[in-house]
Formats: C-alpha cells, structure tokens, sequence
C-alpha cells in the first residue's frame, strides 16, 4: 500500500517489484502538508515554531494539517487493513513515508521526534490475535540492496 502520490507511489513500483507484490494506492497515505512552514528553509522556521511542532500533536501551521490529522488519517488505514480477511487470515501494510511511519509508531511525541526513518524505507504494523495493534518492523531498507 502507498500513498497515490507520485515520488511514494513509483517508490513502491519499485519495492514491489523487488518483493514480487502488487501495489494498491491508498489517499489516507499521502503524506503530511506542512502548509507555510514546509515552503521555508529550515533556517527560516523559528526555534518557537519547531518546538511548538515537536510538543503539540495538534498544532498545523497555517494551511498544514497536524500530526493529528494524520494520526487519525492512518489510523483508519490500518483499521481497515488490519482486520481479518476472508481467509482468516491477518494483514500487514506497508507503509513507506516518513511521516506516516512516524505517526503509526508514535507512543508519545519525544519517542516520535527521536526516531530515525530513512528514505524508502518499509514500516510494517501488525495486529495481535486479541486486535492490539503492533510495530512489527521499522525502518525496514533491506529491499534496497
């Protein structure tokens, strides 16, 4: 699964074709908009405003949508793809964006800031028998040897 936007979406052509698995696109995973800030230089964006970011899951700047949002978007993704199939059996999506990696795993804002996802990497989530979601692999880049 990939977010139906272009550079994810080839990125996964490319990761599927290496894992010989189709690719379904999926809008709740397109990646998050950081509005105004994300049209600045890093330099540009105050330490106010980085900090604000980083403690306040809800905070957007303007015309950005929050970690929130997306937490919510993703949430519903892995909902919907984490139920049990018509064989009974479960599944686990393949997410490869920065953003969504970090939100599906977030157990709390410092943790979500301290981890390191690279680029084109696969974070895998599972669900236990009892439906407890679970990290079942992060920061996955084995596919790009």
């Amino acid at each position: 699964m990939t977010s139906p936007l272009q550079r994810a979406a080839a990125t996964a052509r490319e990761i599927a074709a290496v894992l010989d698995v189709p690719v379904e696109l999926d809008d709740r995973l397109v990646e998050l908009d950081y509005g105004e800030m994300g049209r600045r230089r890093l330099g540009e964006v105050s330490a106010a405003e980085w900090q604000q970011w980083r403690a306040d899951i809800a905070f957007a700047p303007r015309v950005a949508r929050s970690l929130a949002a997306v937490a919510v978007r993703v949430g519903e993704f892995c909902a919907a793809r984490l139920a049990v199939d018509t064989t009974g059996r479960r599944g686990e999506p393949r997410v490869a964006d920065q953003d969504r990696g970090r939100v599906g795993a977030r157990h709390g804002m410092e943790t979500t800031w301290r981890m390191q996802l690279d680029v084109a990497s696969m974070t895998r989530i599972g669900r236990r028998a009892d439906g407890v979601p679970f990290l079942a692999g992060y920061n996955e880049v084995g596919h790009l040897r």
